[in-house]
């Protein structure tokens, strides 16, 4: 079982790439740093709970999708 940081990151990624999301745009979005918002995606540091209600809205998903133990797939609608 992925620990919960990897099953976030791994939805936050599938998301991102289902609309075709930079992280240059994830990180305008949060307010931090190019290289911050790519420890995100890539599950190298968790996000606080600020941080994944903003990505959520700005993904337009609600908070609990990022903790979907099945990974979104790129060919979801």
């Amino acid at each position: 079982m992925a620990s919960t940081t990897a099953t976030i990151s791994d939805n936050l990624r599938a998301l991102m790439g289902i609309r075709q999301a930079t992280v240059t745009a994830l990180a305008r979005e949060l307010g931090v740093a190019r290289n911050t918002a790519s420890l995100y995606v890539n599950g190298k540091q968790p996000m606080n709970t600020d941080q994944l209600a903003a990505a959520a809205r700005w993904l337009g998903v609600e908070v609990h999708e990022f903790f979907r133990e099945e990974v979104y797939k790129l060919s979801a609608a």
